[in-house]
């Protein structure tokens, strides 16, 4: 037998095992794609949720127990249980996972098959206490092409390299429907409150984008984003959250989302006659079309493309999802929708947190962006937000209008 025939069979010699590899894996590193401490392509509104949800009471005992005590019996299940992916056991698994860490920057993470999941789901977990791992179930390895795999195990590094992995475990007791996933063992006992399940439910949505971006950024060819993601769910396949949606109109939501982003934004709306899945496609489609997304896929760039900022892409996808939108320098209200004019110069626009007048009340924080940073507008937003304007010791702050308070109030401390 020849050498190469020998080469061909054992996937042992085919592993590259140099100390130079072996240091380029270990030594990865995204750093250079962080802007104020978040990457580039995740979706603002779901690190600013994060930070919401942080704040909020009974969160710190849920996570607590979510990320120590569920994830400790999770580890021990996966471990003890699950198969591991390897060069020797499926091989073609775990060259995807390679592939898809190169390309996200991050250190390949360990990739189990379960097969005691009677549903076809993926899920990551990750904390201070294991290393990041992903969950196939043995459904989703059976039905699912190579591209598809590509694009759920991207997702689910996306989802690791962003820190979804403790609020989606803490999600897991909101009971939300039966498809749910459902970790091995539950130690919180008690109730979530209401403003807690409200900020988690929200922040699945933009986790979702962000998660989907990342899903894009490893595929082979990001342009199949609608075809993959169609076909999973026409498989029957069922996300964490326990969502599905079959008999997807993959042609249909190709149309829709090539007429969407025909639409300038002044003019763009959110369109509710989709489900809230196909807002999510469409929303998270909007990233093929971002400057972004060839920073990180250099050799994936369509020059027929018009490229837009990594802003203007999250203000389309907030708008498509009805999410309220971002808005420029002069506000319009059309039908509840808000709208960004196209004449936007990419080098003024900032990044800002927008009390949105709806609702501030609520205490929920929209991160949007905003044209123009004069005291004069500062104040009269803060005013519509249901806000007080405080100067003190030449800082502007505003802080929440008592109740029944009918104008805003202006105290200066010296």
């Amino acid at each position: 037998m020849s050498t190469n025939t020998t080469e061909r069979e054992n996937p042992l010699l085919q592993i590259d095992t140099s100390f130079r590899t072996y240091l380029n894996a270990y030594t990865r590193s995204y750093q250079n794609h962080i802007v104020d401490g978040v990457l580039d392509y995740a979706f603002e509104s779901d690190f600013a949720v994060r930070q919401k949800i942080m704040g909020l009471g009974g969160w710190g005992k849920l996570v607590k127990a979510a990320g120590s005590q569920d994830v400790s019996a999770e580890a021990k299940h996966l471990f003890l249980k699950c198969e591991q992916v390897g060069p020797l056991k499926y091989p073609d698994i775990y060259d995807i996972v390679k592939k898809c860490a190169e390309r996200l920057e991050l250190v390949v993470p360990i990739v189990f098959v379960r097969g005691d999941m009677d549903k076809a789901q993926v899920y990551s977990v990750a904390s201070d206490i294991i290393e990041p791992c992903i969950v196939l179930s043995k459904q989703v390895v059976e039905m699912c092409s190579k591209e598809e795999l590509m694009f759920l195990i991207g997702c689910e590094c996306g989802r690791i390299q962003n820190n979804h992995c403790a609020y989606n475990m803490a999600f897991t007791y909101l009971n939300y429907n039966k498809y749910t996933y459902r970790p091995v063992e539950r130690s919180y006992k008690q109730t979530v409150n209401n403003q807690l399940y409200t900020a988690l439910v929200q922040w699945v949505k933009y986790a979702d984008i962000t998660a989907n971006r990342a899903g894009i950024i490893c595929l082979d060819k990001p342009g199949m984003f609608i075809s993959v993601i169609t076909g999973l769910y026409n498989k029957g396949y069922i996300d964490f959250y326990g969502r599905q949606q079959k008999n997807m109109d993959t042609d249909g939501l190709i149309k829709k989302a090539e007429s969407v982003h025909a639409v300038s934004s002044r003019n763009l709306k959110t369109d509710n006659t989709m489900s809230e899945l196909e807002k999510l496609v469409v929303a998270a489609t909007e990233f093929l079309y971002c400057s972004v997304l060839y920073e990180w896929r250099g050799d994936a760039e369509d020059s027929d493309r018009h490229l837009v900022s990594g802003q203007i892409c999250d203000v389309r996808s907030s708008i498509i999802i009805g999410n309220g939108g971002v808005i420029g320098q002069d506000e319009h209200h059309h039908d509840g929708h808000c709208v960004v004019g196209d004449e936007v110069a990419e080098d003024k626009i900032e990044k800002k947190f927008v009390l949105d007048s709806e609702n501030a009340r609520q205490g929920f924080c929209q991160r949007n962006e905003r044209l123009g940073s004069s005291y004069r507008e500062k104040k009269r937003r803060a005013f519509h937000a249901g806000h007080t304007w405080r100067v003190q010791k030449g800082k502007k702050h505003h802080y929440k209008r008592p109740a029944g308070q009918g104008a805003c109030t202006y105290k200066r401390y010296t």
